[in-house]
């Protein structure tokens, strides 16, 4: 073996101290605690946030709380990086959960008091503010959040104390001085408010919050050379913030300088000439101001400078859709697709070409396209929308509910995804989640009308109008004159008992200006409620007096006249309508309709053809006849009628429908089923032929096929309030054996309607299949009770042969 020199021993060895080094060092790395850890990230992410550096801030941070989730300092960093980002809802979220974990976090507080102040979130704004007090109740910033406070709140000399209690700790606390001069402009001193705000302004010129207060004082005193001043030093302060330019644009529109308005739009396109998006907010503002003609005008000059603007060709054919004007949509629609290619400017044109398809019910060709938006993004939101939407329409539930909780997964602020996303597990029966998911719709959509009213109708479906309020209440201060939300919002109130809430509603209404149609017909509700049947008919009738061409008036008013017992004044009524105005269709088909149900089928005869006179093609004057023929037990007459009908008017929708049932009543099942299909393909949506189409298969075929089609068909009906089609619901269930499913809809639908004997024999034959030999025995009892008393049913010597077998 050879021999080593001293001098390699000595490099050996040198080596070998310096892999034990090494591997020291590597074990002491290994060997640090998640707590080190955790702390390291965060102090990385602190150094990194304040030099600035968002990105790397927020991944430290992220790096910190996958170790430990309730690490404060990094959920606290996480917070300071949305409020930079203006990301309202998730700093809320995240200071929160850190004051939560951590009561004492004194700067959580007061960031979380100002934000709720920010969003008019008054009673937790003071729970914040008094916990910060709690932890140092003589803090400047403490004492100024308190003062804002009760600012807000109206307590003005508390305010203005606890405001210069602030001042005296720290002359500079730049919110306390904003609440003394928010006092002066109140005291009508605007030169002392300015004063004030000037002196928060020495130490802060940039700071925006502070110059956009100082522009609504020189505002409210008039001075508005001064409050453009304000603003163009912010712009020159922050010339890339088109958020400002556009602030300013708001202003010159508030005080009626629309030039000056349209200047600042064209010079945001000035000083970013490649900014796609400045470019459609201009084009939105010259349509509000000069109507989509001139829109459309500005985008065509914009899209000759730069041909390949995909954006702006896609906005001008929403304008073009706006003027009616499809053809011209479609083609440019086209046009984005052959040029973008799969750029998503070409999935956006492709999606808004699949929409049009659907809406004009080509099914396969908007399929075909969706495919092609998913085959090149298989994430696409709008993609996955259209996909989800048409499985919605064919039934096919859980697909819809998949592809929406993919998109929520990479985009959880979708409105239009957690709306659909309701819509869906309301039709599955999961009435919680859907209102979870409704409810979520209209805060991701900061409750415009949109979002909010599905939700609150849906609490209206459910029986929850008590919930109603709630859920619209920022709705109306988002959009005050949003007459609908009014309407549904006194529907609530009534529906409780609560008459001297849906009176203010009425009054309300009345205030909005241009409504006193709607006003006086919630007015005529609410006195309806009361029983106050005199005072109701004159508000219905005024309603009528003011839009005599609309029928909803007429129709409540005889209405009302019929729930006080005054069917002779309701023929009256109507009557003196058509001595009036002889042409008067609507009037007349309430007439004969009123005929109808009080009996004189002659009368009734008579006024639906006088309205075919005047309108051949008038479909309901048809269904009336269709209705006394059949009643009448004249079926092929009634069906003669009807293609009579149908020559006419090949298309229309109830007349079809009314043929279908027509059928069944005929017993021609194999007729009226393909009808029904044929109506269920046109439109999915509608609730009555789904009913019609899945009863028909559950009562008249036997193979397992038909029953899981029924049963498959039905569940958009489980969640109904209409107790036939809850009735549908659960037989088609029990058809297929999911009895427990069954339960609850046909237990449902048999107290709702009680003296309709096949709702009694369905529900006991599903207890039957349940074992519940006790309640089936008096479920079926009480549906043949029933057929003794005047109520026959097909069904009755099945419900004999089950009840002796009991």
């Amino acid at each position: 073996m050879p021999r080593l020199s001293m001098m390699n021993r000595g490099g050996v060895r040198r080596g070998v101290s310096a892999a034990l080094l090494a591997l020291s060092a590597l074990a002491l790395v290994a060997c640090s605690s998640p707590e080190e850890k955790v702390a390291s990230f965060a102090k990385k992410g602190q150094s990194y946030l304040q030099a600035g550096d968002v990105v790397k801030a927020r991944l430290e941070f992220q790096n910190a709380l996958q170790i430990n989730p309730n690490n404060v300092p990094s959920l606290y960093g996480l917070a300071e990086i949305a409020e930079r980002g203006s990301d309202w809802n998730r700093t809320y979220g995240l200071l929160s959960k850190v004051v939560e974990l951590d009561p004492t976090n004194l700067a959580a507080h007061l960031k979380l008091g100002k934000l709720l102040l920010a969003a008019g979130q008054m009673d937790k704004a003071l729970t914040a503010s008094e916990a910060a007090s709690r932890l140092k109740a003589d803090d400047a910033d403490v004492l100024a959040l308190r003062a804002a406070v009760m600012f807000k709140l109206g307590d003005r000399k508390a305010a203005v104390d606890l405001a210069q209690q602030a001042l005296s700790r720290n002359p500079k606390q730049s919110d306390a001085l904003v609440v003394l001069a928010s006092q002066r402009l109140m005291d009508g001193d605007g030169d002392g408010a300015l004063k004030y705000l000037d002196q928060a302004l020495a130490d802060n010129e940039r700071d925006v919050a502070l110059q956009l207060i100082k522009v609504q004082a020189l505002e409210k005193m008039s001075r508005l050379d001064g409050a453009q001043e304000v603003f163009r030093k912010l712009i020159a302060f922050y010339p890339d913030n088109k958020v400002l330019r556009h602030m300013l644009a708001q202003f010159f529109m508030t005080h009626g300088m629309p030039a000056q308005a349209e200047d600042t739009y064209r010079d945001i396109v000035k000083a970013q000439p490649r900014d796609t998006e400045a470019k459609l907010d201009l084009v939105r503002f010259v349509g509000q101001l000069k109507g989509p003609a001139a829109a459309a005008a500005e985008l065509q000059e914009f899209i000759k400078q730069d041909p390949k603007a995909w954006d702006l060709k896609l906005m001008l054919a929403n304008l073009r859709q706006q003027e009616n004007k499809p053809e011209a949509a479609r083609a440019l629609w086209n046009e984005v697709v052959a040029e973008a290619g799969k750029d998503p400017a070409g999935l956006r044109a492709r999606a808004a070409l699949a929409a049009d398809l659907l809406g004009n019910g080509k099914r396969a060709e908007a399929n075909e396209l969706i495919a092609q938006i998913l085959e090149a993004d298989a994430r696409n939101e709008q993609g996955l929308l259209l996909r989800a939407g048409v499985a919605l329409d064919e039934r096919r539930l859980d697909d819809a509910v998949a592809d929406l909780r993919t998109i929520l997964r990479d985009t959880p602020s979708s409105a239009q995804a957690h709306a659909m996303l309701g819509r869906t597990l309301e039709m599955q029966g999961s009435k919680d989640l859907a209102q979870d998911e409704y409810a979520r719709a209209a805060q991701e959509g900061k409750f415009a009308p949109l979002y909010a009213m599905p939700y609150a109708e849906f609490l209206m479906r459910v029986g929850k109008p008590r919930l109603v309020e709630p859920a619209l209440r920022e709705t109306l201060q988002v959009a005050p004159h949003y007459l609908p939300a009014y309407q549904l919002l006194a529907q609530s109130y009534l529906n409780v008992g609560e008459l001297v809430s849906a009176q203010k509603v009425a009054d309300l209404v009345a205030k909005l200006g241009n409504q006193q149609v709607a006003a006086n017909q919630l007015q005529g509700a609410v006195a309806a409620a009361r029983n106050q049947f005199d005072s109701s008919i004159a508000a219905y009738r005024k309603a009528y007096e003011l839009s005599p061409d609309e029928m909803q008036p007429m129709v409540a008013l005889v209405g009302t006249y019929l729930r006080a017992g005054k069917l002779k004044e309701a023929q009256g009524f109507l009557q003196s309508v058509i001595a009036a105005s002889p042409d008067n269709v609507g009037a007349r088909l309430l007439q004969a309709r009123l005929a109808a149900q009080s009996g004189d089928a002659a009368g009734a005869k008579q006024g639906f053809e006088e309205v075919l006179k005047r309108n051949p093609e008038s479909a309901q004057a048809y269904l009336g006849l269709v209705g006394l023929l059949s009643d009448a037990g004249q079926f092929d007459e009634a069906d003669a009628l009807l293609v009579r009908a149908l020559e006419r008017m090949p298309g229309d929708f109830g007349l079809r429908l009314s043929r279908a049932s027509l059928y069944e009543q005929r017993g021609k099942v194999d007729d009226a089923l393909a009808l029904y299909e044929k109506l269920n393909k046109e439109r999915p949506n509608a609730e009555v032929v789904v009913n019609n189409l899945a009863s028909l298969l559950t009562d008249a075929r036997t193979d397992e096929a038909s029953h899981k089609r029924a049963y498959e068909l039905a569940q958009g009906l489980r969640s109904s309030n209409v107790p036939q089609f809850k009735d549908t619901f659960g037989w088609a269930a029990y058809r297929v054996g999911r009895y427990s499913e069954a339960a609850t809809p046909l237990r449902d639908a048999a107290k709702a309607m009680p003296d309709l004997p096949v709702l009694h024999y369905h529900l006991g034959m599903n207890l039957l299949a349940q074992g519940n030999k006790t309640g089936a025995r008096e479920a079926l009892q009480h549906a043949l009770d029933l057929a003794t008393r005047g109520a026959p049913f097909a069904q009755a010597d099945e419900a004999k042969k089950a009840l002796a077998g009991i």
